[in-house]
């Protein structure tokens, strides 16, 4: 899996098609995205049927970070908290609700509940652009840890706890099952 396979979502050109990827890839998405808050029907009918609209891509963080530097509240940037609620100024919720228009968050009324609470999912505050990065990045890791894991694993040349601090910072994803196996093989050899 690579950031290529994800152009069409990325640049708003289109969708997956349901071939582009494996069921290994499929299973390993939907559990990503899991994790940062996306249910796995939401995720299939994003990628494969529907799209991202360009906030989602972006991330809410990101969409605050450039609203206040381009509005010059500097203040906001480092706090982050009662955002939408410190918008004081003359037209500032109103920029503020053009912007998430164009971004394609078009109900006024959505915009100022979902600023206004601050409750975003994981997903949604980080932005999907950032997230499928870190998917391809650390899915590229995945074949060397995996033969670190098979090594750790066969010859337990290192203590149980070291060898899934080792896999851990190496995939994280990994370090579930290591740590099973590790836990299996202690209560075997007792």
């Amino acid at each position: 899996m690579n950031t290529q396979t994800f152009n069409p979502i990325l640049h708003r050109r289109g969708l997956l098609d349901v071939t582009d990827l494996t069921p290994d890839e499929k299973k390993q998405l939907y559990a990503f995205l899991t994790a940062q808050g996306m249910t796995q029907s939401t995720a299939y009918a994003r990628f494969f049927e529907r799209g991202f609209d360009e906030w989602e891509l972006r991330g809410i963080d990101a969409i605050k970070r450039d609203f206040c530097d381009r509005h010059a509240l500097n203040h906001l940037r480092q706090t982050g908290e009662g955002f939408y609620s410190a918008l004081t100024g003359p037209g500032q919720k109103t920029a503020l609700l053009n912007l998430m228009s164009e971004l394609g968050m078009e109900h006024r009324n959505t915009v100022s509940t979902r600023f206004d609470a601050d409750n975003w999912k994981p997903w949604e505050r980080r932005g999907l652009r950032d997230l499928l990065t870190d998917l391809c990045v650390s899915s590229a890791k995945l074949p060397r840890a995996r033969r670190v894991a098979v090594g750790l694993i066969r010859f337990h040349r290192r203590p149980p706890q070291l060898s899934c601090t080792l896999l851990y910072h190496s995939s994280p994803c990994l370090y579930s099952k290591l740590k099973t196996h590790n836990d299996t093989f202690r209560q075997n050899s007792q």
